[in-house]
C-alpha cells in the first residue's frame, strides 16, 4: 500500500476551499467529483439545471430512450451522498 503526504486538508477530502476575506465567507466545492458523477450517468451532453428542482413530480417519457443501465447505480449514489455531506448539502432535498 502506497501512501502520500495531502498538502492540505483539501488535497486529503477532495474539497476545495475557498474563502471571501470581504465578507467572511467560506465557499466549498468538489468540482473533480461533480464530474465524475456527470460522466458515470453520461449526460455530459445535457443542460444545467438550476436548483432547488421543480417542485412538481416528473411525469413519465413514455417516448424516450429506455435506460441501457450502463453505469453503476450504488456508485452513483455514494458520489451524491459523499457531494451531500462535504460541499452541497440542498441536493438532499431536490
Amino acid at each position: 500500500m502506497e501512501l502520500e503526504v495531502e498538502n492540505s486538508v483539501a488535497g486529503f477530502l477532495g474539497v476545495h476551499i475557498e474563502r471571501n476575506e470581504l465578507d467572511g465567507t467560506i465557499k466549498l466545492s468538489q468540482k473533480g467529483l461533480t464530474f465524475r458523477i456527470v460522466e458515470a450517468l453520461q449526460i455530459e451532453h445535457l443542460r444545467p439545471k438550476q436548483t432547488p428542482a421543480a417542485r412538481e413530480a416528473y411525469v413519465s417519457d413514455k417516448e424516450g430512450e429506455v435506460a441501457d443501465g450502463t453505469y453503476s447505480f450504488p456508485s452513483v449514489v455514494g458520489m451524491l451522498q459523499y457531494l451531500r455531506s462535504h460541499s452541497r448539502p440542498e441536493i438532499t432535498f431536490a
